[in-house]
């Protein structure tokens, strides 16, 4: 198995989650940890949210630890996170971690935020998502009290090989490696960063 942990839902698959929350504290030896679900694989998640700390090896997130786009007999289902949020710390052992999520696959993430610290032993390590692959974040942010990683950590987004628009960090950013950014760790040749912006006096 996946080792999946979720504080409503270890394992989402093309279902929806709405309405949600959960205030405990989340914990995992494995991959795939969220305060709300720890893989939303082709599912939707809305209006829900985290309030306790969430702990895992990696592909962790406060609300899920990995968002998944994908297709089931030929339908396309896209993993979405829609209006939750984050207020717990999420913390990582290993990296692929996100105040909001931890992965995004190609999927997408709209008016969702962190509020807690996030931090990241290794890389890929966000405020709002840690690894954006193929995926759009749109309307988020990130005031947690600190992101921190070793490489790729951003004040939103650690990696960015997908699209991110309208999205801000207040949040003080710091890593042991190279690309480490206000709000982006890296972006990538093929992805796009629009109208996004962090407090230069926090992270300078």
């Amino acid at each position: 198995g996946l080792g999946t942990l979720g504080g409503v839902s270890g394992y989402n698959d093309t279902g929806s989650i709405t309405n949600c929350y959960n205030t405990g504290n989340v914990s995992g030896s494995s991959g795939f940890v969220g305060g709300v679900s720890g893989y939303n694989s082709k599912g939707t998640i809305i209006n829900s949210y985290n309030a306790g700390s969430v702990s895992g090896l990696e592909y962790v997130g406060g609300v899920s630890g990995i968002n998944y786009t994908g297709s089931v007999s030929g339908i396309n289902y896209t993993g979405s996170i829609t209006d939750c949020y984050n207020i717990g710390s999420v913390s990582g052992s290993e990296g692929y971690v996100g105040g909001v999520n931890g992965y995004n696959d190609g999927g997408i993430i709209t008016n969702s935020y962190n509020a807690g610290g996030v931090s990241g032993i290794e890389r890929y390590v966000g405020g709002v998502n840690g690894y954006n692959d193929g995926g759009t974040i749109t309307n988020c942010y990130n005031t947690g009290s600190s992101v921190s990683g070793s490489g790729y950590v951003g004040g939103v987004n650690g990696r960015n090989k997908g699209t991110i628009t309208n999205c801000y960090n207040t949040s003080s950013v710091s890593g042991k490696e190279r690309y480490v950014g206000g709000v982006i760790g890296r972006n990538e040749s093929n992805a796009t960063i629009t109208n996004c912006y962090y407090d230069s006096t926090i992270y300078t």
